[in-house]
């Protein structure tokens, strides 16, 4: 079992590296918006009014926050999304750019999405959203992705339940990717429409490997990775917050624990802990390898207000250290 396993893991490794080790590229298809972050102690009755202890702005998106966390850890990844026209433009332009982030972005006369998010002294949190120009997203707005594709390449899905424009179309769009031999990762994201497995059904005959977190293993599987399988998912990796992380590959699990932190804010650690693994990935880490990077650059990221994560020296020095 464990020579299928790592024979799984070492073709798709091999798929994906070029040139010394570095994946050829990442396109990153999904969501972009803007996270106002509050910190707070209580939340007030109706008609009543509490007090924040801080506000923070930050980009937002599940497909923007793993673009830039993963531009910030070195790679060159190309977003694909649906901007507004208001003032925060300027502000999402230049953090892609800032990030090392090339932005291939359709422009509406809209206004953006917009997440405010409300974070207590654990650094859990609920979001209330407007996804905005956003939620514009299609299947016509990708045809760059298709073009680009070559064999090795990554296509990289975050926000697709939050999307439901970009549905129409998505299982030719991933046909057409793997017609191309490129790798599809596909984030889960909460469906809040429930739709859940009716809505993958058609998809994941073209995805390489499924990210999703506890909740969502829930939702598909009643929380049992080992019936991953069954239903079609080829890889996933699981995100179990404090509890660490598992990679599910047919009848095997790996699991790997988190760093002990101090979470101060919580928000967009999962994309954060995936832009670590596809790093990993990338440069040709085992699938436990890539799990241990993920948590070290997640427990970073809780430890801060924003997309921080740690530096390339930090990084370098980590992955030595893994052998």
């Amino acid at each position: 079992m464990m020579r299928i396993f790592f024979g799984i893991s070492l073709i798709l490794c091999k798929s994906i590296l070029k040139n010394g080790g570095m994946v050829a590229r990442v396109f990153v298809v999904g969501d972009i918006n803007i996270d106002i972050l509050c910190n707070y102690r209580e939340i007030p009755d109706i008609g009543e009014e509490a007090h924040l202890d801080s506000v923070n702005i930050s980009i937002g998106g599940n497909a923007a926050n793993f673009a830039v966390a993963l531009g910030k850890l070195g790679e060159r990844p190309e977003l694909f999304a649906v901007i507004g026209n208001d003032f925060a433009c300027d502000y999402l332009l230049d953090t892609l750019r800032g990030s090392g982030v090339k932005a291939n972005l359709k422009r509406l006369d809209k206004t953006n999405g917009y997440s405010i998010v409300f974070v207590n002294q654990s650094g859990e949190r609920f979001i209330l959203s407007n996804k905005g120009a956003s939620g514009e997203i299609t299947v016509g707005d990708l045809e760059g992705v298709v073009e680009k594709t070559k064999d090795g390449d990554i296509v990289y899905v975050g926000g697709y339940f939050h999307l439901r424009k970009l549905h129409e179309g998505f299982p030719d769009f991933l046909r057409r990717i793997k017609r191309k031999k490129g790798l599809v990762f596909f984030d889960m994201c909460f469906d809040k429409h429930g739709t859940w497995m009716e809505s993958l059904k058609g998809l994941l005959g073209y995805i390489d490997l499924v990210f999703m977190n506890e909740k969502e293993l829930s939702m598909i599987s009643g929380g049992d990775p080992e019936a991953l399988p069954g239903l079609g998912i080829k890889q996933a990796v699981v995100k179990l917050g404090k509890k660490g992380s598992m990679y599910c590959s047919g009848n095997q699990i790996i699991r790997e624990e988190a760093f002990k932190v101090r979470a101060v804010d919580t928000t967009g650690a999962g994309d954060v802990f995936n832009a670590g693994f596809v790093y990993g990935y990338a440069k040709g880490l085992t699938p436990e390898r890539c799990l241990k990077l993920g948590n070290f650059v997640a427990g970073k990221k809780v430890q801060h207000h924003g997309i921080v994560v740690p530096k390339k020296e930090e990084v370098e020095r980590f992955m030595r250290g893994l052998g």
